[in-house]
Formats: structure tokens, sequence, C-alpha cells
């Protein structure tokens, strides 16, 4: 909604601005270099948090809807392995480090879900992650077409 202003003495109490002398020689192209130094500082930081290199950032198979721990990550030793695979696939086998995890080991959350989980423990053929780098291999088999085939790899790091 507009107002109108009752009292027209305001403008002589402040007054438009006008540049002083020197305003175009100082003061203009120190805010003209700023506003550019902070455009591109500003650029610098979006193209990195946004972007960032396709190389690092490892793509998952289409069959593969997520694994935990995600790879790269670091995480305890006691930590769970999760796969999680599209709709008409099933694990066949989960090996870590090269020990091949008896099936009796990994839980399903439901053949529907396609959610495969090890948990390392007492009694487990892992009983806890040794410190440093794991390496995940699932090999993964379409229940549609038998031929095919997939192994998965990923990798992270306990603490």
């Amino acid at each position: 909604m507009w107002v109108a202003r009752s009292n027209r003495d305001d403008r002589k109490k402040y007054p438009k601005f006008e540049p002083g002398d020197g305003f175009r020689e100082k003061w203009l192209p120190r805010i003209v270099i700023t506003t550019g130094l902070c455009l591109a500082a500003a650029a610098f930081y979006f193209a990195g948090a946004l972007g960032g290199d396709p190389e690092t950032k490892p793509q998952l198979d289409l069959a593969v809807d997520s694994v935990f721990p995600t790879d790269g990550s670091i995480q305890p030793r006691q930590t769970t392995v999760t796969i999680d695979l599209a709709t008409g696939w099933e694990l066949t086998q989960l090996s870590i480090n090269g020990v091949a995890i008896p099936p009796s080991e990994v839980s399903t959350a439901g053949d529907a879900l396609g959610i495969y989980t090890f948990d390392p423990g007492p009694g487990r053929v892992i009983e806890v992650f040794e410190v440093g780098e794991v390496r995940v291999t699932a090999v993964i088999v379409n229940q549609v077409v038998d031929d095919e085939v997939r192994t998965i790899g990923w990798r992270f790091t306990t603490t």
C-alpha cells in the first residue's frame, strides 16, 4: 500500500547523495575490484560444492541401489556391511577382504526388498575388522536372466 509522505522537509535533512571530488578516481575502482573478487570467490565455492570431479565419486552399478559403508568412507571396526540390490537381483556370494561370508551369516530383510547385511561379531567368520582398508566384493545374479552375473566391489577404511 502506498502512503503519501506528509512531511516534505525530510528532503532537506537528508540530501541526495552526490559523489564528492575524487570519488571516481579513488573509491569507484575499489568497489569494482572488491565486487569482482567476491563474485569470483563465490563462483569458485559453488563450482567446488556443486560440481566436483566425477572420477572421485564412484558410480554404483544399476543393479545396486546402495551400499553401506559407502565407498571410501571411514567407519569403526565393528561396522555393519549392507548391500541393497535393485528389484530382480539376488546376492549369491559376499566376500570381505577375500574371506567368503557363509550365507547363514548374511541376513536379509526379505527377498522382495533385496537388502543383505553382514554383522561382524563373536562366533562369526569375521569377529571384528582389522584397522585399515576393508575390501568388499558381492557377486549378484539377475533372477530373471540367469546368465547375467555381476561382481560389485567397494572399499572403506576402519579405525
